[in-house]
């Protein structure tokens, strides 16, 4: 198991997600477990509470999918069932994402 798996809270299945996440140069979770920061490369560094790593990226998943930031003819052809993300994270509104992580709703609109 590795120094980073045993410091997270969660139950490890996330590990495998954040790696890719990581390998993307999307974000970065840092002191994994008590102390989890989510950092972007837009130098901009996130204090979320432990165990709410999920709900942070479903909350900036939510801005990306509601302003059309994403390239919609990449993931047609490279995705499926992408109407299944959309519809699971359409409820991680930048407030509700705060009552959760505890990041001020207008950061979670700036990443």
């Amino acid at each position: 198991m590795s120094e980073i798996t045993k410091k997270c809270t969660l139950c490890g299945r996330c590990v495998r997600i954040c790696d890719e996440v990581q390998d993307n140069n999307v974000i970065d979770f840092a002191n994994k477990g008590f102390g989890t920061t989510v950092a972007t490369p837009f130098n901009e560094d996130l204090q979320i509470k432990p165990g709410t790593n999920v709900a942070i990226l479903n909350g900036l998943l939510h801005v990306i999918l509601r302003d059309n930031l994403i390239d919609e003819k990449y993931i047609e052809e490279r995705t499926e069932n992408f109407d299944k993300i959309r519809e699971a994270v359409k409820d991680y509104t930048p407030e509700k994402v705060a009552e959760i992580t505890g990041v001020k709703p207008e950061d979670v609109e700036k990443v």
